[in-house]
């Protein structure tokens, strides 16, 4: 992994933080010296962290939700469950979500990272694997601004507003009710999320920058990325 210090003329990787949100291409170019990206996927996870748990009261309506969801799907593939065994399956279903939340920013940036890596080989980028998990970190920035309003939006919205995870996401998703529509359909809106679209910009300032080529091509190298993202999601949509 590449090292965390920056000399002391770099700013701290906070101020890198709030000024990648409106000057990104200004926070590539003052670390291309020092490709960095250990400290901020600590502070996104810790972050992202006490945001959960500071809402978590407004997170139970969600998540009481996403499990039931999961529940019928589960008893529709396994009718013969008893009560005993889905009431036991719930406990294991509410944790994981949790521990899939809490874990996606340690984990999310090495995924995309090495896809932008991968993706940007054909494009003539010459980022290393190191600053592509570095763009693919710090453009995780507006996912998790994403994530401070999803976390509002479970407080403030009535529970009957509530009718599935993306009821807080700023996606055509969230317009949608879960009765009538596929989890599969849902998802494939919820890639139109207004963050999900704010990061795939700065990662393609941030290839560009890094990888030395042109915007039009960091763009494209960030949409491919953002493409793949929907291939994890046909089983349900062929479900």
């Amino acid at each position: 992994m590449s090292a965390d210090a920056a000399t002391s003329t770099n700013p701290s990787v906070l101020e890198d933080f709030v000024d990648l949100l409106y000057q990104p291409a200004a926070v590539f170019e003052r670390r291309r010296e020092t490709v960095a990206f250990g400290l901020a996927i600590v502070l996104l996870t810790v972050l992202s962290a006490v945001v959960f748990f500071a809402t978590k009261s407004g997170f139970d309506p969600v998540l009481d939700v996403m499990v039931k969801q999961q529940t019928a799907e589960i008893l529709r593939a396994n009718p013969t469950l008893t009560p005993e065994q889905l009431a036991a399956s719930s406990g294991m279903m509410k944790g994981g979500i949790i521990g899939t939340m809490l874990a996606y920013p340690l984990i999310i940036p090495f995924l995309a990272g090495l896809l932008m890596w991968v993706v940007g080989k054909f494009f003539d980028s010459r980022m290393a694997i190191g600053a592509a998990i570095m763009v693919a970190t710090y453009s995780y920035v507006p996912r998790f601004i994403g994530f401070i309003v999803a976390s509002l939006m479970a407080v403030l919205l009535p529970e009957d507003q509530i009718t599935s995870f993306f009821s807080i996401s700023l996606s055509p998703a969230r317009f949608l009710d879960p009765a009538t529509h596929s989890i599969g359909v849902m998802s494939l809106l919820a890639r139109l999320d207004l963050f999900l679209l704010w990061q795939t910009f700065v990662a393609g300032v941030g290839v560009s920058v890094l990888g030395g080529v042109s915007r039009g091509r960091g763009m494209t190298v960030a949409l491919l990325v953002w493409l793949l993202g929907f291939l994890p999601l046909i089983p349900a949509l062929l479900r």
